[in-house]
């Protein structure tokens, strides 16, 4: 059939757009592609910029006319290219239905990323705070050692014991990084 390749690319055109509608992790990727890979900027998007985003997005992958014209010769149908359960009989109101699907979800997306962004930082300012603490614990310890006297020897001992000591405890602090927030941000 003459059509056949473009009544497909409609269909799959539109099939594309359900999946970024399900699929967080296509719409993950289809944020950074057509809003902007830079969480903070990404964050900051207007939901009128996002709705125009996506509205220009959906009426560039499908080409009206087209589509209006197979509809016409009956060889594509509006149920071919809407969600299942949706109600809507036109191109219109379904890229409408499509678009607000998506922009709902693009909103819960920032919400949650500036949910996953205040966690992370106030989550590194409290653990950097510690790593500073202890580091500035070690470097003055290290300082009254440096300024012992040549035959303090068991002044020095104990120094270098609270050394190891404080050590440790700093090898242990590092150890409770909160890496799983870092990821929960960076791998949105």
């Amino acid at each position: 059939m003459f059509y056949q390749d473009t009544i497909s690319k409609i269909k799959n055109d539109y099939h594309e757009i359900f999946l970024v509608c399900v699929d967080s992790r296509r719409l993950s990727t289809w944020i950074k592609d057509h809003i902007n890979k830079d969480r903070d900027k990404i964050a900051s998007t207007s939901e009128e910029s996002i709705r125009d985003k996506i509205s220009t997005w959906i009426k560039n992958t499908v080409d009206d006319k087209q589509y209006e014209n197979l509809s016409v010769m009956g060889l594509i149908s509006i149920d071919d290219i809407k969600y299942k359960d949706s109600t809507k009989n036109t191109l219109a109101e379904v890229q409408t239905e499509y678009a607000d699907k998506m922009i709902a979800l693009i909103l819960d997306y920032i919400k949650e990323l500036g949910k996953k962004k205040i966690a992370y930082e106030e989550a590194y300012d409290k653990y950097n705070a510690g790593l500073k603490k202890h580091m500035d614990a070690i470097a003055a310890k290290n300082d009254e050692l440096k300024q012992q006297g040549l035959f303090a020897f068991s002044k020095k001992k104990e120094l270098k014991a609270e050394l190891d000591r404080l050590n440790n405890e700093y090898e242990e602090y590092h150890r409770t990084e909160p890496v799983n927030l870092k990821n929960a941000y960076f791998n949105m």
